[in-house]
């Protein structure tokens, strides 16, 4: 725990250093972050081991859904710092808008293709539903990258692209049947591969 604690410390100490200047004399920063799931868990750590308070910042942590939101809460200057996903900056920085990735906490996608359990292969994804949080966002980018890992194409297999809202939602869809297929984080794609869907 201390080893993903620690690359979020030297972010804060970056944006905050000990000598802060004038402008940077605010203490209370609001910290969105727009998922519920495991790689959360430090931003909520440090706060709870008070590691932000060490360092003279009161954070505000606050959730927001969805990818655009969150992004648009960044550019109003409702938000200060992101804790997520880098896919939602790309489009608005290509646009001039200037935002920074300051430290990223992973090198790898690390969600599971979860689907119903009659889809036994890559190829019967075919006509399918595949339930995504949003479109723009990181798992809608995860799902693409995943897709074509598995030499699935969205037009040509005509894959249906659902965005219906964050894993919880997600997870909810594909167990009623709403939905044939999405990425999932990896404690809840072990929490449906329990119930009998396919990984």
């Amino acid at each position: 725990m201390i080893r993903r604690l620690l690359p979020l410390a030297v972010s804060l100490l970056i944006l905050y250093p000990a000598n802060v200047t004038a402008a940077q004399e605010r203490t209370k920063l609001v910290i969105g972050y727009s998922a519920m799931q495991a790689p959360i868990a430090p931003l909520w750590v440090a706060q709870e081991q008070g590691l932000f308070t060490k360092y003279g910042i009161e954070p505000e942590l606050v959730f927001v859904r969805t990818t655009s939101v969150h992004i648009a809460g960044l550019i109003s200057g409702h938000i200060d710092l992101s804790y997520g996903g880098g896919s939602g900056i790309l489009p608005v920085a290509g646009r001039g808008i200037d935002l920074r990735f300051i430290a990223s906490f992973g090198s790898r996608l690390t969600h599971f293709l979860v689907t119903r359990p009659e889809i036994q292969q890559p190829k019967d994804l075919q006509n399918k539903r595949m339930g995504v949080v949003s479109v723009g966002g990181t798992q809608w980018i995860t799902t693409k990258l995943g897709l074509e890992h598995l030499d699935v194409d969205e037009q040509r297999d005509k894959i249906r692209m659902l965005p219906i809202g964050d894993q919880s939602i997600l997870r909810g869809a594909l167990e009623s049947g709403n939905i044939d297929a999405a990425f999932f984080n990896g404690a809840l794609a072990e929490d449906l591969r329990a119930k009998g869907f396919r990984s």
